[in-house]
C-alpha cells in the first residue's frame, strides 16, 4: 500500500510488474529512435557522394560530347582547306575564263566557310574548357564530400555498434522483467503497447495523462482498492496513480 494525493492506494503487483516494463520500453524506444536516425543520417551522406558522382559523370558526358562536336567541325574544316588547295592547284591548269572563274567563286565560297567554322570551332573549344571547369570543381568538390563521408562513416558506425549493444542489453531486461507476468498479462500489456505506444497513462486529478479525458469516479475508486487492472475508456492504456 502507497498513500497518493493524501489518498492510501492499494498497487496491484502485475501494475508494477507492467511499470517496470514500461521504464525499460521506453528506454527501448528512444534507443531505437538514435539508431533510426543515425543511419538515416549515414543514408543522407551516402547519397550526397552519388549525387556528387553523377554530376561530374555528367559534367565529363557534357566536355566528351562538345568535344566531339568540335573535333567534328575541325575535320569538316580540315577537308574545306584541303578542297582549296586542290582548287589552287587546279587554276595553274584552267584553259578557259569560264573555269578559272568557277574555280574562283567556288574557292571563295569555301574561304568564307573556314573563317566560319574557324569562328565556330573557337566558340565550342571555349564551351568544352569551361565545362571541363565545373567538371574538376565537382570532382575536387566529390573528393572533399568522400573524406567527409569516410570520416562520418567511421563515427557512425562506432556510434551505432555501442547503440546496438545498449538495445540488446535493454532487450535482455525486458525479457527478465516480461518472465514475471502470465502469457495473458503480458499480452495485455503489448496489445495496448502496439495500439498506444505507451500502454500505461497516470491519473492526476481524475484526468487521464494519456488522453487528457476525464477518469470516471467509480474507475478512481477501483484504482484505489487495487483489485483488478483498470483501464481507460477513451484510449484504452492500462490506469493507475
Amino acid at each position: 500500500m502507497v498513500t497518493r494525493e493524501g489518498k492510501e492506494v492499494i498497487v496491484l503487483p502485475v501494475l508494477e510488474k507492467f511499470k517496470s516494463l514500461q521504464v525499460v520500453d521506453r528506454d527501448l524506444a528512444r534507443y531505437l529512435e538514435m539508431l533510426a536516425r543515425k543511419k538515416a543520417s549515414l543514408g543522407h551522406s551516402e547519397q550526397a557522394v552519388k549525387d556528387l558522382e553523377q554530376e561530374v559523370e555528367r559534367a565529363r558526358v557534357r566536355v566528351q560530347g562538345i568535344r566531339k562536336e568540335a573535333a567534328g567541325r575541325e575535320l569538316k574544316l580540315r577537308e574545306h582547306e584541303a578542297e582549296v588547295a586542290k582548287l589552287a592547284n587546279q587554276l595553274n591548269t584552267v584553259k578557259t575564263n569560264k573555269e578559272y572563274s568557277i574555280i574562283l567563286e567556288r574557292t571563295g565560297g569555301l574561304k568564307a566557310d573556314i573563317a566560319m567554322l574557324e569562328e565556330e570551332v573557337l566558340t565550342v573549344l571555349e564551351r568544352a574548357d569551361l565545362e571541363e571547369k565545373n567538371r574538376r570543381a565537382a570532382a575536387a568538390k566529390l573528393e572533399v564530400r568522400k573524406v567527409s563521408y569516410a570520416k562520418e562513416t567511421s563515427e557512425l558506425d562506432r556510434e551505432c555498434i555501442e547503440l546496438v549493444g545498449e538495445i540488446e542489453a535493454l532487450r535482455q531486461k525486458r525479457a527478465a522483467v516480461a518472465a514475471g507476468l502470465s502469457r495473458e498479462e503480458l499480452a495485455r500489456y503489448e496489445r495496448v503497447l502496439k495500439l498506444r505506444i505507451v500502454a500505461l497513462s497516470l491519473v492526476v486529478n481524475e484526468v487521464c495523462q494519456g488522453c487528457f479525458m476525464q477518469v470516471t469516479s467509480q474507475d478512481v475508486n477501483l484504482l484505489l482498492l487495487g483489485q483488478e487492472l483498470v483501464t481507460c475508456r477513451h484510449c484504452g492504456r492500462i490506469l493507475h496513480i
